[in-house]
């Protein structure tokens, strides 16, 4: 059952049978029982919430150096 959801998971992610077959095989029955209850809490490019946080604090630091070096900033 386990085996199931979790090469299920790795197709969402969209690796190939062949990526599929050789990173599983790889497992043992522990480790691959260990991902199988963690595989909803993978996101392998990170969530939409992190790129939020990323993009806000990348426009917080592009502010705070305009004003630093004199620029003037009208919203």
């Amino acid at each position: 059952m386990t085996l199931c959801i979790v090469k299920e998971r790795l197709r969402d992610l969209r690796y190939t049978d062949d990526e599929i077959k050789a990173r599983l095989d790889r497992l043992s029955d522990s480790k691959l029982h260990s991902l199988a209850t963690q595989i909803d809490s993978l996101m392998p490019a990170g969530g939409f919430t992190s790129v939020i946080v990323v993009l806000l604090l990348i426009a917080i630091l592009l502010v705070l150096i305009l004003m630093w070096t004199g620029h003037k900033i009208a919203v």
